[in-house]
Order: structure tokens, then sequence, then C-alpha cells
């Protein structure tokens, strides 16, 4: 390619290259220059400075969080067994007010239930269950037959059974009291 231009070299445009300078003093660029690089490192000391301060701030309280770790611990379980407690007093609540369940009426066939050398220990109701535990002694005739006359004679009256599904002997176990020689037994009747 063949370039013309008749104006001499120094006039001439040069294409792409911009021929502005900036004269700028040597003193100020490394002042600006030694400025920019002062304030990156005082940012930086600052940040982790902060970062310390922070570091530090989260370890005291991670170490107060630990300290309280076993008041929390329990406090959680006085919830849970306040939890509990108030599920069994509601399931009780179900079981026992709420349905008209007649339980003075039921209570009495039991107590009527009762045959000589036997008596009750503990009767628990749940929403699930009646629990009858009691003691057994008898000198004419077997312990365990004692037991079984017992719930027969729950089982065959129609009122009490209203209620309960059914009612099982959960075990009878021999034990020797002095001379004497006695069973104790549980029972559950399960609310229908």
């Amino acid at each position: 390619m063949i370039d013309i231009n008749l104006l001499p070299s120094g006039m001439r445009k040069q294409a792409g290259l911009s021929s502005v300078s900036i004269d700028i003093p040597s003193e100020i660029t490394l002042g600006v220059g030694g400025s920019v690089l002062i304030l990156l490192i005082l940012t930086n000391i600052g940040l982790g400075l902060f970062c310390g301060y922070k570091g530090i701030v989260i370890a005291t309280k991670k170490a107060v969080w630990e300290k309280m770790q076993p008041a929390r611990k329990s406090i959680d379980d006085i919830n849970k067994e306040s939890t509990d407690i108030r599920n069994k007093v509601t399931g009780i609540k179900n079981a026992v007010v709420t349905k008209s369940t007649g339980w003075s009426r039921k209570l009495n066939i039991i107590s009527d239930a009762v045959t000589k050398g036997m008596w009750l220990k503990k009767i628990t109701v749940d929403a699930k269950s009646l629990t009858i535990e009691g003691y057994a002694v008898s000198k004419v005739q077997s312990d365990m037959t004692t037991v079984n006359a017992f719930v027969g004679t729950l089982r065959k009256d129609a009122f009490f059974m209203t209620d309960f599904s059914s009612i099982d002997i959960n075990n009878v176990n021999r034990e020797k009291r002095g001379i004497v020689d006695i069973s104790k037994f549980s029972i559950t009747a399960k609310v229908k």
C-alpha cells in the first residue's frame, strides 16, 4: 500500500496513538501512590482489629452459652416432664370426666368382686386402660383360682364391661411373706 501524505512528518497525525501527554511531577505521583498504599495498609489493619474484636465477643458469648447448658438441660427436662404430666391429666380427664362412665358404680362392682383373702393395692386409670394391682392368699384353693374368679366376676358384669373391650391378667407372682405364700397380681381392662 502506498501512503500519500504531503505534510511534513512532524505534523502528520499518527493513527491510533494519542499524542496527549500529561506532565505530572513525580513527587505528586509518589505522594498519591504512597497515600493509597498507606490507606490500604490501614484498612487491612482496621479490618484485622475488627475481626479480632468480634472473635473475642463470640468467644465470651460461647463461654456464657456453655455455662448455661446444664441449666438449659434441666429446663428442657422440666418442660418435657410438664408436657407428659399435662398429657396424662388430659387423658385422665377424657377417661374419667368427659365420658359418662359411671366410675362410682364400676368401683363398687370391683369392690363387690373382691373375695376373702384378696386385697387391692392400687387402681390406676388413664385414657387407654384401667389397671388393678393387688394381692391374693388362700388356704382353701390356689391363689391363681382366686384371681381368675375375681376377673371372671368382672367380665360377667355387663355394666362394668360397657366401657372396656377386654380384661386380662397381666401377671401373677408368688411371694413369701413370713410363713404365708401370697400372690401379687396385676389386671388390665382396655378402654374401648
